[in-house]
């Protein structure tokens, strides 16, 4: 009976949204072109996750996201939104905020790349003006050859991402599994790319190097990444629901220590991992994690990650007031309304 449940709703949202990236028997997971205005451009890029048995979605890129018939009641006609409520009466589905979307079918450790055509790896010296332009940029960002060779950072001179360096990223089996291009001459534009596929949602950074029995750091960027031990970068502000599902498998101790204009973020991100009962604390980061350690070097680093406490309600609510006039998302709008449903689900102690 779900599975002709499940098939009814997908024929609903594929009116809606048309046809899914992948689509095969028994699959409750799929991803569809997000039809937001902020996404509707982007042909076959499959950015919204939708899944048909708990009947949640959500978009990678523009976080548009909530119960499937949000979608349905946006982008779908009358019609559509009544066969929804027949199938999959919207009191069914669970909230958005207490299930996170996994597909336990797919195969993550075989999801895999390659790195780019001219990659070499800075482990090996090069007779070349353009090694030295790469190393030179890492000497300044304290990057050390150790860490060059524990990440198989590489360098290109030519190719599709000619003049950039190359972190690489493996997965718990040792497979290459995606990589950051970050440029190391300041006319090149933009300053980093990324694979095209696989998705970054679909990826754990830096797995290879992570125990999810000890304390596991959350930050920001690659970058951010290096001075730490067992550090993951979320290669933005948000947790993909594959990175959310290890933590909660292991019951992993968690630090965030995003930037220091990202505190919003880090509101959102402590309540939504304290809501799985996760034991979770956060660090409030000077500048960014890299620029730190380039300011004060490891001890001085050392010295402000140790500092980790728990979310402190008073303080949020100061630093909140202190940035609002600094930071556009702390309208007056912001203060009224949603910091308060921010910070309910957290447990205070």
């Amino acid at each position: 009976m779900d599975n002709e449940k499940n098939q009814s709703v997908l024929a609903i949202i594929k009116n809606v949204l048309k046809n899914p990236k992948t689509e095969h028997i028994g699959q409750i997971q799929f991803e569809f072109n997000c039809p937001s205005v902020k996404c509707k451009n982007d042909d076959n890029k499959f950015n919204l996750g939708l899944n048909v048995e708990v009947g949640i979605f959500h978009c990678w890129k523009c976080k548009y996201k909530g119960v499937i018939h949000k979608v349905v009641e946006d982008y779908g006609k009358q019609d559509d939104i009544e066969r929804l409520n027949i199938v999959f009466p919207k009191e069914n589905v669970a909230s958005i905020d207490t299930i996170h979307i996994y597909d336990a079918n797919k195969d993550y450790d075989n999801i895999t790349c390659e790195l780019p055509d001219g990659f070499k790896s800075l482990s090996k010296e090069y007779n070349s003006k353009y090694y030295t332009y790469a190393m030179n940029y890492l000497k300044k960002r304290n990057v050390s050859m150790d860490i060059i060779k524990k990440h198989n950072i590489g360098y290109t001179e030519d190719g599709s991402r000619k003049f950039r360096i190359i972190i690489p990223s493996y997965n718990s089996k040792n497979k290459l599994n995606y990589y950051e291009a970050r440029s190391y001459m300041p006319f090149i534009k933009p300053n980093y790319y990324k694979p095209d596929q696989p998705k970054k949602s679909d990826i754990i950074f830096n797995e290879k190097n992570i125990n999810f029995n000890l304390p596991v750091y959350l930050v920001e960027g690659v970058f951010d990444m290096f001075p730490l031990y067992n550090a993951i970068p979320l290669l933005g502000k948000d947790i993909s629901d594959l990175l959310l599902h290890k933590l909660i498998v292991h019951k992993t101790k968690i630090i965030i220590c995003l930037d220091e204009d990202a505190f919003l973020d880090v509101i959102e991100l402590y309540n939504k991992l304290s809501s799985y009962d996760l034991d979770v604390y956060f660090v409030r980061v000077k500048y960014d994690i890299a620029e730190y350690y380039q300011k004060f070097g490891k001890d001085g680093l050392v010295q402000m990650i140790r500092q980790y406490k728990k979310l402190d309600f008073e303080e949020m609510i100061n630093v909140v007031f202190e940035n609002k006039k600094q930071n556009k998302r702390m309208n007056d709008d912001f203060i009224k309304k949603d910091w308060q449903q921010m910070i309910n689900p957290v447990n205070f102690n």
